[in-house]
């Protein structure tokens, strides 16, 4: 008996959603880098693989199944031969909607693939959602990538959605590589042109439209920006913190993506009389989307690190402005000390924060000020917390008793006043000086009365502490992973496996 057509299109949609949810996640999360660098980039697709099999139960299912395969296309470490018979393939045309391109680390392609790839684009002008992913060095890594963009792009003009993502960039044998941000003029040029252009995610790789060329500042190896020793003027903050300069040829809401760009590539983080280092440089994921209400774009989701590990003297002013651009930020991870946090403060709508905090307090007193402080920055709003306090002067809670039972009030005033709508909370106090002995017992009954899932990690492992913890809620306090949620809340089930 034939399978009806109606359930056959049902079956192929949840395969469809289903590999669309998986391809996102591989591409976009930070947990799966070691394994693309590692194996390459070649894009895992075996929901493409289960379409396929369908295709060949019956030849009236064929033309049905070709077209639920080709609303996605994966082209994965492309060949000459490969693009050659993807081509004069019938899956791909005006109902491909995305399309994942990747190249993984040790791909050495001759360059005249870049015109069979604008050849394929062509056959797909419907093509709403763009990922371009490289774990490659050298012709095809991530910067010379996206300068072949542009004429892609062109005959794209429905793209809704850029995703441009590096496994190379920095972070590869440590975490303290600090971002290089790119000049990429005729990128923001192409997206000028795309009228339906709302969302961009960058790992990995930060561009803006324009650099400053600054006679006395000069980039360093390592991207950070370093004053010029020959310089006969010190260094002037209000001067050398324009890093990134202005996007004024640019029109329309790509200007305000520029714009936006330039505000976090000019936020300093880290400012001494040494060295400058921004936002930007520390910006190692970021999405941005296009505001309807406000008619610009706006950064919901950042993963923002830090460069020093050790302790300068910032030299800025205490009134110093920086700009502040964190306003409509919903899912944010932060390293940094109370300078890096008071810089980018406030975070009105954050729901999410992962921060990794320095304490650097020369006592008890300052070390209690400092985490009042933190806790008392964030909303309202806040629903899952994940913080590790690092206070960094060595000390011993033995010498002073009082200062646990002080931290554990702060908490119980955290969750049951400053954000009562927490639903996920977790704490690493292994750096901090909390009694590894004693939980914060205040502050745990605080949790358990409202049932919320809790985990504290101990200097001391069996002194950890669960209540209400599932193993699965560690996906939560994964930024990239919630926004996949976000963009698949339906599928959550789905992006467990």
């Amino acid at each position: 008996m034939p399978v009806p057509s109606t359930a056959l299109e049902l079956v192929l949609e949840e395969i469809h959603f289903r590999r669309k949810a998986r391809l996102l996640q591989w591409q976009t999360m930070d947990r799966k880098r070691k394994q693309r660098i590692e194996k390459g980039c070649r894009v895992p697709d075996e929901d493409g693989g289960d379409l396929l099999r369908f295709g060949l139960v019956h030849s009236s299912w064929t033309p049905i199944v070709r077209h639920a395969m080709g609303r996605i296309l994966v082209a994965s470490d492309l060949t000459l031969r490969s693009a050659r018979a993807a081509l004069s393939s019938p899956t791909f045309g005006l109902w491909t909607r995305e399309v994942y391109l990747s190249f993984s680390r040790d791909y050495d392609e001759d360059g005249a693939i870049w015109d069979s790839i604008t050849q394929i684009l062509a056959r797909s002008p419907e093509i709403y959602t763009f990922s371009l992913q490289t774990a490659s060095i050298g012709p095809y890594c991530i910067d010379d990538c996206v300068k072949k963009l542009p004429d892609l792009l062109h005959s794209l003009s429905n793209v809704h959605t850029l995703r441009l993502c590096s496994d190379i960039n920095h972070r590869i044998t440590d975490d303290d590589g600090v971002l290089e941000i790119a000049e990429h003029p005729s990128l923001f040029h192409a997206l000028e042109h795309l009228p339906h252009f709302e969302r961009l995610v960058l790992r990995s790789f930060f561009p803006c439209y324009r650099l400053v060329n600054h006679i006395d500042l000069e980039k360093h190896a390592e991207n950070h920006h370093h004053w010029d020793k020959d310089s006969d003027s010190p260094p002037d903050p209000f001067t050398y913190t324009q890093i990134v300069a202005a996007s004024s040829p640019l029109t329309g809401r790509v200007f305000s993506l520029a714009e936006l760009i330039r505000s976090i590539g000019n936020t300093p983080t880290e400012m001494s009389n040494l060295y400058v280092v921004t936002a930007g440089n520390g910006m190692h994921f970021a999405s941005f989307k296009f505001d309807s209400d406000k008619q610009q774009f706006v950064i919901d989701a950042a993963e923002i690190g830090v460069f020093s590990e050790i302790l300068v003297r910032d030299f800025r002013p205490p009134d110093f402005p920086c700009p502040k651009w964190c306003g409509d930020l919903m899912f944010l991870c932060l390293s940094g000390d109370q300078s890096t946090f008071k810089t980018l403060s406030p975070f009105p709508s954050l729901k999410s924060l992962t921060a990794t905090y320095s304490c650097f307090a020369g006592s008890a007193d300052g070390v209690r000020d400092e985490m009042s402080w933190l806790l008392n920055i964030l909303p309202s709003s806040l629903e899952v917390f994940d913080l590790r306090f690092n206070w960094e002067e060595p000390i011993s809670y033995l010498d002073h008793p009082g200062l646990h039972d002080e931290i554990d009030d702060l908490f119980v005033k955290f969750i049951t006043s400053r954000c009562p709508n927490l639903k996920i909370l977790r704490l690493d106090t292994s750096g901090w000086p909390a009694h590894p002995m004693r939980p914060l017992e205040r502050f745990i009954k605080s949790c358990e009365d409202r049932r919320v899932p809790l985990k504290i990690l101990s200097s001391i492992a069996r002194f950890d502490y669960c209540e209400y913890w599932e193993p699965e809620l560690k996906y939560h306090l994964d930024l990239e992973n919630l926004q996949v949620v976000q963009s698949f809340a339906s599928l959550a089930k789905i992006l467990w496996i």
